[in-house]
């Protein structure tokens, strides 16, 4: 089953490429323009106004562009295309689901165990219920007396 593309990432994609289109549009007219007038004769006020006619007839400037091979148009044009593609087919992350890691789990890293990490052989051993009870009583008491010969008090 191939995977879906939403509807954001399509968006987004269009948004960021077409700003980029008109960057490479833009740079590809100045440098036309600087190309035209020979650059020590450009000036600041040319520049502007030939923005200004890209700005009202956007059309008609990037068909001459492309009609005269304009070196920038169409490099620019490309890379945008294929930041574009890169864009909209990215996965985004490496980690597409969540995976345990206990193999590389750091200091302070909250997960649950393994079982292999848990029952380890000859270190984890079967108790019965009371069993354990009792130990834990014994251990109580015992901790008491201890408190007790401590502080100084005798039975």
């Amino acid at each position: 089953m191939p995977k879906r593309i939403s509807k954001g990432k399509v968006i987004g994609s269009i948004v960021i490429s077409g700003l980029l289109e008109v960057g490479v549009v833009c740079l590809s007219e100045v440098g036309a323009v600087a190309q035209r007038y020979k650059i020590p004769n450009l000036n600041k006020k040319v520049i502007i106004s030939n923005l200004q006619g890209l700005g009202h007839h956007p059309i008609s400037v990037i068909s001459t562009l492309a009609k005269s091979k304009n070196p920038i148009f169409i490099l620019g044009t490309c890379v945008v295309v294929i930041i574009f593609l890169k864009l909209l087919l990215s996965t985004g992350s490496n980690k597409s689901k969540y995976e345990i890691e206990s193999n590389y789990a750091i200091h302070g890293s909250s997960r649950y165990s393994d079982n292999n990490e848990i029952f380890v052989e000859g270190q984890t051993v079967g108790v019965l219920t009371k069993q354990l009870i009792q130990d834990l009583i014994q251990s109580i008491q015992k901790n008491d007396n201890n408190n007790n010969e401590r502080n100084g008090e005798n039975d």
